[in-house]
Parts: structure tokens; sequence; C-alpha cells
């Protein structure tokens, strides 16, 4: 019975066998195509030491990976640089791709034949470990004129700023006179909507025949630099007197035009006018801080009129303008000379536009109007230094 035991035995050892080799077979086709482990655990010798298959799996993936990102980064290279010239210089071979994955997988910070590639081991963008070294013992980034410079300028430093041009801040044009040139702008009647008219009899005939509705205006007749602030008089916009200083208290604007001088023409000099003039401007930008204000020259008188050779004459008038133009700053204080819109060649108000030599014609209010919408500042972006909007000409309304 034993001997008989024995040969069925020996009859399974080729089956056996056979068995063993198909397990082995099947296992390292299993590993080498499949992302997870073989289910038998068969233990095979790791190059370096281990017993464990799942490590020698993934080592041997990892390799896999390297060498087709290392080759597919040199066939990019080399498509996009054929030559090689201008710092595009990696070249890396069959060899160099076995040296780099070998010093990866061991860690290593140098690369002993990187054929010239001017890889940083700080650049992120390889991720290589490839150290500044070349072959030689040389920097990486002065083995040729063609390599990408790998030093780092610090911000202000002389390295980054020293040769550069530094861009000049914009220089404000100035005028004839000092002041910033201003770009007047053309608007229209509703730009006058948040604005305030403060003035004598000639902007009382502003206020009657402009038809600026929503407008408002402090003006009276006789008003003077020396009397407007106290004197009351009736708003526009009120039926009960107060005075400028309680209005402007309570309400407030963005545009402020002044013109005041022919009543006091006959008092005191222009330089004494000229200060009070400022001691008033001061007051406004006190208690209308937001509001740019409109100086207004003083109008001429017609020809006619100063041939009467009274304290009211176009000498005095010019004399007085010229000295309030000393007032204006064209960031917050603007002058505004409409008198070439109404004035002959001489200067003189032309006679068919008044009635007295000094106030204009009810239909000739339109000309001071339409001077004032062409030079008008955008509030929200001045002072814009350009040139000045040409004046317009006197031009007969029939």
């Amino acid at each position: 019975m034993k001997q008989k035991y024995i040969l069925r035995s020996l009859k399974k050892i080729p089956f056996l066998c056979l068995l063993g080799i198909t397990i082995v077979l099947f296992d390292g086709i299993y590993d080498g195509i499949l992302p997870w482990p073989s289910p038998f655990h068969i233990t095979l010798s790791h190059p370096d030491g281990s017993d464990d298959v799942l490590a020698m799996t993934d080592y041997r993936r990892q390799n896999i990976r390297v060498s087709n990102d290392l080759a597919f980064q040199t066939e990019s290279l080399t498509a996009d640089n054929p030559s090689g010239e201008d710092g595009a210089d990696i070249d890396l071979d069959d060899s160099g791709a076995d040296d780099a994955i070998n010093d990866i997988d061991a860690n290593n910070d140098t690369n002993p034949d990187t054929h010239g590639a001017d890889t940083d081991s700080s650049d992120s963008d390889t991720g290589s470990g490839f150290s500044d070294t070349t072959p030689d013992g040389g920097d990486a980034e002065h083995a040729s004129d063609g390599l990408i410079s790998t030093e780092h300028t610090v911000p202000g430093s002389g390295a980054e700023n020293g040769d550069a041009d530094t861009p000049e801040p914009e220089q404000t044009a100035l005028g004839e006179d000092g002041l910033p040139l201003v770009h007047y702008m053309q608007v229209e009647d509703d730009y006058f909507d948040d604005a305030v008219f403060i003035g004598d009899s000639r902007t009382r005939s502003l206020q009657l025949y402009a038809n600026l509705e929503h407008t408002t205006f402090l003006a009276d007749t006789g008003l003077t630099i020396y009397t407007v602030l106290d004197k009351k008089l009736t708003p526009s916009t009120m039926t009960t007197k107060t005075t400028v200083t309680d209005y402007l208290t309570n309400h407030q604007f963005k545009k402020i035009y002044l013109m005041l001088g022919i009543n006091e023409i006959g008092t005191g000099t222009a330089e004494s006018f000229c200060r009070s003039y400022g001691e008033v401007l001061n007051t406004l930008r006190e208690l209308q801080p937001d509001a740019i204000i409109y100086l207004q020259a003083i109008l001429h008188i017609s020809e006619s009129k100063d041939k009467e050779h009274t304290y009211i004459n176009n000498a005095a008038i010019i004399e007085r303008n010229e000295a309030l133009q000393s007032l204006v700053d064209n960031e917050h204080i603007f002058w505004l000379d409409s008198n070439p819109a109404m004035c002959d060649e001489n200067g003189y108000l032309i006679d068919s536009y008044t009635f007295d030599g000094v106030h204009l014609q009810a239909k000739y209010v339109s000309l001071w109007t339409d001077y004032l919408k062409q030079h008008a500042i955008q509030q929200d972006v001045f002072p814009v230094f350009q040139s000045p909007f040409p004046a317009p000409q006197p031009q007969a309304i029939s």
C-alpha cells in the first residue's frame, strides 16, 4: 500500500511544478500591468535588498513615470528650439535620462551628466533636484552665455534699478502767469443747478433774463464787496430776506459765481479792494468747502459812458481786474473774463448791447450766459491742465 501511495504522489509532482511555474509567471505579469499588488504575495528580491514586492512595483513604476516625463520634456524643448540656442540648450539623450532617473531615486543633489542643462535646484518647475554645478565643477549659470541666470535681485537694489529709467512724475503745464492751464468744457443749463450766483445789479439781470430756473441767485442792487456777507437780501429761492452768510451756512453748493466791483470804483484803491475781496473769498471757502469758485471779471462799460469821465471808467475797471487775478489759483478759484464776448476790439462794451452804458439789455444777457456755458470746470476731475478754451467773439443778436 505504501508503494502505491508513493507512486501516486510522484505522478503529481509534474502537475504541481507546472502549477507553481504558472503562478509565478502570472504574478509577474499581474504586477507589471495592473496598479494593485498580486494577491499571491510571492516574495522577490528588491534591488536595494527589500523583500516587499509592493516596494519593487512602486520603484519600477516611479522610474517609468520619471523616464516618460523627461522624454516628454526633451521632446518639447527640442521642438521649441531645434538648434538649442538662446538658453534652451537642454539636450538629454537616453543616457542622460537614465542618469537623471538614478539621481532622483538616490535623492542625490548632484547630476554627473546633465549635458549642459541649465536646470537650477531651486527651480520649482523641474523638481528634478539638479544642482547648480556643471561636470567640470563650474557654476551652471556661467557655463554658457545662453544659460538663464539664476541670480535674483532684491527690490530697490542697484542690480535691479541701477540702469533703469525711473519714470518722472507728470509735470503740470503752466501758463504765462505761472498758474496751471485749465481746460474749459461746454455744458448745458443743468450744470448750474447746484450753483449760486452772488453779485450786484448786473447779476440781477442775469437772474431775470438768463432762464436758469433751477439756479440760486443771491444778488441785490448796490451790493459791494464790503457789504456782501452781511447785507440782507432776498434769495431767488425765498420770499424773505436773509444774509449771504446765513444762507450759505444752511445750503451747500458745488459752484459759486461771484461778480462785484462796479459800485466800488469810486472808493479805496485797487489794492484795498483786492484785499477785501480776498477776505470774502476766504469766508466763502470756509462756508462752502466743497464748492469751486468762479471769480468773474468786472464787466467793462461802453465807450460813450467812458467818455463821460466820471469815476466809473474802463481804466479803473481794468486795473482792478488785474489785481483780482492775483487771487486765482486755478485749483479752487478760477478766473472768468466774459468781456471779450460783449466788448469791441478796443475793450468797450458794445453800445447796442446796453441801455445805460453799464447794464446789458435783456436780449443780450444770453451772450454772458453762453460764455459761462463754454467755460465750465468738471468738478470730479479738475484741474485738467491743458490749453484754455478760446474766448468767443462778440456777435450781434437781431
